[in-house]
């Protein structure tokens, strides 16, 4: 397993404990759910946060790249900065900061 991810109703406090165990978000969907309100979110967290040599029995070794994460948060912050004042500018600021914040997060962490 290389990385875990979590799909919910965007809330102030699920945002706030998906983030607290490190999970970034990397979609926000853009309309709400009709019968809930809430946008959907997609927030991932990389099991390991370096990159490597991966060996699979006898076979060749091969690295592999788990800055992934880092380059779709980083997107997403500015995707989601630019909808703030349309699709998003319900948002109470509290929750666009968080959100924002958890964004940055990852880009600084594997930086």
């Amino acid at each position: 397993v290389d990385w875990l991810g979590v799909s919910y109703g965007l809330t102030p406090s699920l945002s706030k404990f998906w983030g607290k165990g490190s999970y970034v978000p990397l979609y926000v969907r853009l309309t709400s759910n009709d019968v809930t309100g809430e946008h959907t979110c997609i927030m991932v967290k990389a099991v390991e946060q370096t990159g490597g040599i991966r060996r699979k029995g006898d076979e060749e070794e091969r690295e592999y790249d788990r800055n992934w994460i880092s380059n779709f948060s980083e997107d997403f912050r500015g995707r989601f900065l630019s909808l703030l004042s349309y699709e998003f500018r319900k948002f109470s600021p509290s929750l666009a900061l968080r959100i924002l914040q958890q964004a940055s997060s990852s880009s600084s962490s594997s930086s």
